[in-house]
């Protein structure tokens, strides 16, 4: 098998390469010229450059991976409008050009990481912001090519992730740093339910939808939808609570410092097809 893969540089990213890596599966990653790209140079992959124009993907007919896995995306949780553009082109434009030169190389499935967020309140669709709404926006392309039978494609909507290796700046990062340093941290009222998945979980999610793609599973729809569950939601004050007592340390957390932000999600929007892993995989 051989696979191209984007945002490789990400957290998710670089934890699903190296379960790739494990398999004797060919990978291939697209990057950005202008990003540091020297984590991956030293993994004896083939990179492919992206500067923005779909030519720059004509190795793609070239190389004919069996599938994408798509990860890049820009998120922005509250835009400016300096940010319009730049969530086009990382969230529609970049995925615009993978579906057409995947069409144009016979490439036979794609896989791509959608959001919660296309589903404020649990509705079909209602985005909780912009970001949400360009994600959901390349969905919308991606049905045109599924449904004229040019590709498969399934898209894996995630809520909040964590574990090793984060650099984002989650929740249990800033955690981390005020435990350390004693410094207070203004976050909303904390009644908010989270359901947050471990790292290894995602990939395992991510690993199982390729093999379904790859295989051509008949219980796939041409174009399909799936969301990842912990299995627990719980509120932010008590993920808190939880943190403190699994780490030996207490937190300096000014709740209600900050109000909730507009269109806060209160409860996890879940909406499509929940993928089922294997209990006895699953991160504990």
């Amino acid at each position: 098998m051989k696979i191209l893969l984007t945002g490789a540089n990400g957290f998710i990213g670089r934890h699903l390469l190296r379960r790739l890596q494990t398999e004797d599966i060919e990978i291939l990653a697209l990057v950005r010229p202008q990003s540091d790209n020297s984590y991956l140079e030293g993994l004896g992959i083939e990179l492919i450059p992206y500067s923005g124009e779909l030519k720059d993907l004509e190795p793609l007919i070239q190389h004919r991976p069996s599938g994408i896995v798509h990860l890049a995306s820009l998120f922005k949780s509250n835009h400016q409008p300096d940010d319009v553009d730049p969530l086009i082109d990382s969230n529609i434009r970049l995925g615009a050009h993978l579906l057409e030169a995947s069409a144009q190389a016979g490439v036979q499935w794609f896989l791509s990481a959608g959001t919660h967020w296309q589903n404020f309140q649990g509705e079909p669709y209602n985005p909780v912001n912009l970001y949400a709404a360009t994600k959901q926006a390349f969905d919308d392309l991606a049905r045109y090519y599924a449904e004229s039978g040019l590709l498969r494609y399934a898209t894996l909507k995630l809520g909040d992730t964590y574990g090793p290796e984060d650099t984002r700046r989650k929740i249990y990062t800033l955690w981390t740093e005020i435990a350390e340093s004693g410094a207070a941290l203004d976050m909303s009222p904390g009644h908010q339910f989270i359901d947050i998945v471990h790292v290894d979980d995602v990939t395992l999610a991510f690993r199982t939808l390729i093999q379904k793609l790859s295989e051509n599973d008949p219980e796939l729809e041409p174009f399909d939808s799936f969301y990842l569950t912990s299995g627990e939601e719980i509120t932010l004050k008590e993920l808190a609570a939880r943190f403190e007592a699994e780490n030996k340390v207490k937190l300096n957390i000014n709740w209600g410092g900050r109000p909730y932000r507009p269109r806060e999600v209160m409860k996890p929007g879940h909406h499509g097809k929940q993928l089922h892993l294997p209990e006895e995989s699953r991160s504990k």
